[in-house]
């Protein structure tokens, strides 16, 4: 997971759910499939027990259930732009890794991968999986003065107090903060173009 970084180097770090891959949607049909009825709405925060009106033990257990044993998990679309944008990236010089909370159930992890795969090709060299909920400080500080993209406001809180040029893409459960309460050294944008 950590290969050593060579000078001079150049990398941009990507968060994967609802950055490069559009989890909420994914996991909409599968609760919508579970209940008999279909989901219309997303959620307008991180917790997600008021969108679904069930406890939150109860949510994360659906959580866990969607990353580790179904199989939309492995099947879920890009999010417009992304594949664009990567290969921008890419022919600008720089190498991509992504960095994403989820569960690291072995079945997970591979399907995760395909979906990677399947979705972006070869344009991801590293992925890196931290266990769901875990800070990816300790991934983040092993590269310098990266690009890193994310949904989560306090992941890229911390992507730029790590010396990373960070940029808070919106997402459903992040607006009551973004382009609201921008962190320091935070670049709030409305999707990858």
């Amino acid at each position: 997971m950590h290969e050593k970084l060579e000078e001079g180097e150049r990398w941009a770090l990507l968060d994967c759910d609802d950055v490069l891959v559009d989890w909420i949607g994914g996991f909409s049909n599968f609760v919508s499939g579970l209940r008999g009825q279909r989901i219309i709405t997303r959620p307008d925060s991180w917790d997600m027990s008021g969108w679904l009106s069930l406890p939150e033990t109860e949510v994360r257990g659906l959580v866990n259930r969607f990353n580790e044993t179904e199989r939309g998990f492995e099947a879920l679309t890009a999010i417009e732009g992304a594949h664009r944008a990567l290969t921008t990236m890419k022919a600008f010089g720089y190498r991509l890794a992504i960095i994403t909370s989820s569960s690291v159930h072995p079945s997970s992890v591979e399907r995760r991968a395909r979906n990677v795969s399947t979705l972006y090709g070869d344009l991801i060299e590293r992925l890196h999986i931290v266990p769901l909920g875990e800070s990816k400080e300790h991934v983040l500080t092993a590269y310098r003065n990266a690009i890193w993209v994310e949904d989560n406001p306090k992941n890229a809180e911390l992507g730029a107090r790590l010396g990373h040029r960070a940029f808070l893409m919106k997402a459903c459960h992040n607006g009551h903060v973004h382009g609201v309460a921008e962190q320091e050294g935070v670049v709030h944008v409305e999707g990858w173009h």
